[in-house]
């Protein structure tokens, strides 16, 4: 009887390296679309200068509409979490800014809005009045911001005690009317 052991081995080989190329050919079907933009990428036209223009126009519409001040509700006491007590905080008081004529920039972290605020409230005597009994609170409450969601700490007391000074500030402040802002931050 001859040996069969070397044919069953070479059929095991030859089943081994069909089952592979099989696996690999229902991944390159399944990733196709992939591959067909990166090879477009590697080897396609580029016809980006009418699409670049068009995006320079256009720019303005990427940025989502802003959230009132209005649409807030003081957090402290019924969020269990203190760390979204902050973040809530700072949000509605970027809004609460915005609102009286002080955007904070695109690019501009909570820290360097809050350190631009109390600049111009040095300066500018109508920002003084809205940020400059709250100009503590607004640096621990920053510095708490920066802490919790850069670096993944936790809050403080001393920074839901800050919190709290800006939401009874923020509260008693009146509204102002859209128009006065808007042509005060224009002019």
């Amino acid at each position: 009887m001859p040996n069969v052991l070397p044919a069953i081995g070479g059929l095991l080989r030859l089943l081994l390296i069909l089952g592979l190329l099989a696996i690999i050919a229902f991944y390159l079907y399944q990733m196709r679309a992939r591959l067909a933009l990166w090879w477009q990428s590697l080897f396609g036209s580029r016809d980006d200068a009418p699409i670049a223009d068009d995006a320079r126009g256009l720019a303005g519409l990427d940025q989502k509409p802003q959230r009132p001040f209005s649409s807030f509700r003081n957090p402290i006491g019924h969020e269990k979490d203190p760390r979204r007590v902050v973040v809530i905080t700072c949000q509605a008081f970027e809004a609460w800014a915005r609102e009286r004529g002080y955007p904070r920039g695109r690019d501009e972290t909570f820290s360097e809005f809050g350190i631009r605020l109390r600049q111009t409230a040095k300066q500018r005597h109508d920002a003084l009045e809205l940020f400059g009994r709250i100009d503590n609170a607004t640096v621990r409450l920053a510095s708490a911001y920066d802490r919790i969601v850069y670096g993944r700490g936790m809050a403080r007391q001393s920074d839901l005690d800050a919190a709290g000074v800006i939401w009874k500030h923020m509260t008693r402040v009146p509204a102002v009317d859209p128009a006065v802002v808007s042509a005060t931050t224009v002019g």
